[in-house]
């Protein structure tokens, strides 16, 4: 027994040290459990950081749903009443009747004014109803009238995009029947008497045959037998026709008429295809331009290299959905139903020049007091009241109230009212009892100067100083070219809310 107590103290000293150690691996375990724990933390925490981004992104991508949903819902709005292609090319094919009813919703509209020559208030011609916008109840234009190229252009900013090639080519094919037609009514007009009665005789005798629909003397006789029910129409005296009475029309003298009438509608579709999709654009001499636009355009079949050479006959690029010689009629009834009173302007209307001239605002004369005179005391078109502050358009030439009560229609003062009308939301207008002009764009406004300076070239803001104000030709040339390029955003730098209030 006595060689077993003095091992007791150190058998004692042992089990403290595993004791210790065991406390310290229980301080371990409780640390590893605490960073386990804060791993979980820090694991909860990232998930809910993933969760919040893609709570985030979905926010996003419901944002930006949303605007393609508005874009959408826009561009739903915008073509509902010019859908022109369906999904397949068969379903693509547009019946001219389709296109007058999609051009439904082109009308003049705002009032629109013309100068006879040089500037003279007593000569401004206006249309009725000049005061309103878009009047539902006003006649639809006659689409002998309507502008080719310009119609080709609505399409196709208007039509569902991406717009698909064989979808573009249909519009083209459709709006080519109808500059076909318009310069077949020119060419009408132009004819003597006799010779107007000898091809509608001559052109009679090939409507029978199986190839009348693209034969130019069996469309042309019909395009004279229908418009020949108004007699103003080629009983009223035309300069133009007087002058060219005494040449005689040949056949080919015919066609190079008809070719060069539908060049400028041929050149601008190429161009849009050349944009649009990628299409080469070739070079070719003179003579050739014709056809190699109609052959790039779908129009017509790539000659072969035997036929190379061969005159080219302009209506064989022609492709009517239905027979012309039922659609031609309703056309021509949109015309000899004007009244005869019209005559002139129908007459002038038909034998338009095709070739396109750049835009220009309103031709001001020289003299600020001739404007001044003639505006100061005018009444307003709409409201019938003389107003405090009145604006002129110079792109149209309407005469407005600025900040007029009296025309406000929806919150919205009739300067910017026609200048969402009359150019998208961009407008010119010169103040007159100011001498300065005031440019709109969307909801903003800016002072951009007066064209109208003194003998010293100083301005005369509202016409404190009295001086004789005359006009500044290149101060005019400045503004109308940065009407032209669009570049009012780049150039002014003072803009400001009009809150509608113009």
């Amino acid at each position: 027994m006595s060689h077993i107590y003095p091992a007791a103290p150190a058998a004692l000293r042992m089990a403290s040290l595993n004791t210790a150690a065991l406390r310290m691996a229980s301080l371990n375990t409780a640390a590893l459990r605490m960073a386990s724990l804060n791993t979980a933390d820090l694991r909860m925490a990232s998930a809910n950081t993933a969760d919040l981004r893609m709570a985030s992104a979905n926010t996003a991508d419901l944002r930006m749903a949303s605007a393609n949903t508005a874009d959408l819902r826009m561009a739903s709005a915008n073509t509902a009443d010019l859908r022109m292609a369906s999904a397949n090319t068969e379903g693509a094919k547009l019946l001219p009747a389709d296109v007058k009813r999609a051009n439904k919703s082109l009308l003049f509209g705002p009032a629109l004014f013309t100068l006879k020559g040089p500037f003279c208030p007593s000569e401004w011609i206006s249309q009725e109803g000049q005061g309103r916008y878009y009047d539902e109840e006003r006649p639809e234009v006659p689409m002998l009238f309507r502008d080719v190229p310009s119609l080709l252009i609505i399409f196709v900013l208007t039509m569902p995009q991406p717009l698909r090639k064989e979808h573009f080519m249909c519009v083209v094919k459709v709006l080519y029947t109808l500059q076909y037609t318009q310069a077949l009514a020119a060419l009408s007009i132009k004819f003597s008497p006799e010779e107007r009665q000898a091809w509608s005789t001559s052109g009679a005798l090939k409507k029978s045959m199986p190839n009348a629909t693209k034969s130019w003397e069996a469309l042309l006789s019909h395009v004279i037998s229908e418009l020949s029910n108004a007699k103003c129409i080629y009983d009223y005296p035309s300069e133009e026709a007087s002058m060219l009475c005494s040449s005689v029309w040949s056949p080919q003298s015919i066609e190079f008429f008809l070719q060069q009438c539908c060049l400028p509608y041929l050149r601008l579709s190429s161009l849009l295809q050349h944009h649009l999709y990628g299409d080469t654009l070739t070079g070719c001499q003179v003579e050739e331009e014709f056809s190699m636009l109609a052959v790039s355009l779908g129009l017509l079949a790539p000659a072969p290299a035997s036929a190379a050479g061969n005159p080219v006959s302009s209506a064989a690029c022609l492709e009517w959905a239905v027979s012309p010689f039922s659609l031609l009629p309703q056309w021509c009834a949109e015309v000899t139903s004007l009244p005869e009173t019209q005559a002139e302007q129908t007459v002038t209307l038909l034998v338009q020049d095709p070739r396109w001239a750049a835009p220009r605002l309103l031709q001001l004369p020289e003299n600020y007091n001739s404007i001044f005179q003639h505006y100061h005391r005018k009444a307003c078109t709409s409201c019938s009241k003389v107003p405090k502050d009145p604006a002129l358009c110079l792109v149209c030439g309407a005469f407005v109230c600025l900040k007029g009560l009296c025309c406000k229609q929806q919150g919205i003062c009739e300067c910017v009212l026609h200048s969402q009308h009359c150019g998208a939301a961009t407008g010119i207008f010169l103040l007159i009892n100011a001498s300065v002009i005031i440019i709109i764009r969307g909801h903003r406004f800016c002072l951009w100067g007066s064209v109208y300076l003194d003998a010293h070239g100083e301005e005369d803001r509202d016409l404190r100083r009295g001086k004789p104000l005359f006009l500044c030709a290149e101060r005019y040339q400045v503004l109308e070219q940065q009407w032209v390029a669009h570049t009012f955003d780049h150039i002014n730098k003072r803009w400001g809310p009009h809150y509608n209030g113009l």
